[in-house]
């Protein structure tokens, strides 16, 4: 599956061969990411990448969510996916990460922009959530950018470097996709 975005940059199904790639680009920003994802300091090879892109393309086959990796001009610059579809309710959750060098760039703001588009015209859904630590300020402008409502917060809902963590939980319906 292939999403273009625009002239450079699309999102593409994560292929095992990709596992090299996006590990150095964890490796790269281990420091950063690790602050809000937990699988970051599980992570210590290309193989564990490669293994949960394993998990990623049997989910695909079983029609319960996907990841893509986001490319711009041939290179991977971040991974975007859906956590699991409910086809049952019509709705999705959507997570995201980015590598320090390609923040604030505009890469996720129109990544996730274009796989709403993709989720409520292709996959027909009605709801898409975004669930984001409420200090992960860079993390929350992106729904806030797209217009996604702020829900509430769900308490402690992660554990992060041992600490839990609440997150904020955003949404957004088809009919309030403006694109």
């Amino acid at each position: 599956m292939k999403i273009q975005i625009d002239s450079t940059t699309y999102l593409e199904t994560v292929k095992l061969s990709d596992a090299k790639e996006v590990f150095d680009l964890v490796e790269n920003s281990r420091d950063s990411l690790r602050q809000w994802l937990p699988w970051v300091d599980f992570t210590k090879s290309a193989s564990d990448i490669e293994s949960y892109f394993q998990t990623c393309i049997d989910r695909k086959k079983a029609n319960n969510g996907f990841d893509l990796t986001i490319n711009l001009n041939g290179k991977i610059v971040g991974i975007i996916g859906l956590h699991k579809i409910d086809h049952l309710n019509k709705l999705t959750s959507i997570g995201y990460w980015l590598p320090k060098q390609n923040e604030g760039k505009g890469f996720m703001t129109k990544s996730v922009q274009a796989l709403c588009n993709y989720c409520f015209t292709n996959l027909n859904l009605n709801r898409i959530e975004i669930a984001c630590a409420t200090d992960n300020i860079k993390s929350q402008n992106i729904p806030k950018r797209l217009n996604f409502k702020l829900e509430g917060t769900l308490r402690q809902r992660e554990i992060i470097n041992g600490k839990h963590l609440d997150h904020f939980l955003f949404s957004l319906l088809k009919s309030e996709n403006s694109n």
